[in-house]
């Protein structure tokens, strides 16, 4: 299963900028919706496409790695 660390990611985020990072802000400044976002971080396994992940690489500056990991079930 894909597990994604975009919470971790987001808290990072929100402490580098001393201010809190909302979902609509990322979706907004990504173009990646919001709906899709909320997906990766409360549903287990959730299947994004290749572009959802570049974007989100793109906007935290991270590599793939640093965004997912596959765990065994």
């Amino acid at each position: 299963m894909i597990h994604y660390f975009l919470p971790e990611l987001i808290a990072k985020k929100s402490r580098e900028r001393g201010s809190r990072l909302t979902i609509k802000e990322i979706a907004e400044e990504t173009g990646i919706s919001a709906n899709t976002l909320s997906r990766m971080i409360n549903v287990p396994g959730y299947s994004c496409s290749v572009s959802v992940i570049d974007g989100l690489c793109r906007y935290f500056g991270c590599k793939v790695e640093e965004l997912l990991v596959f765990a065994e079930d």
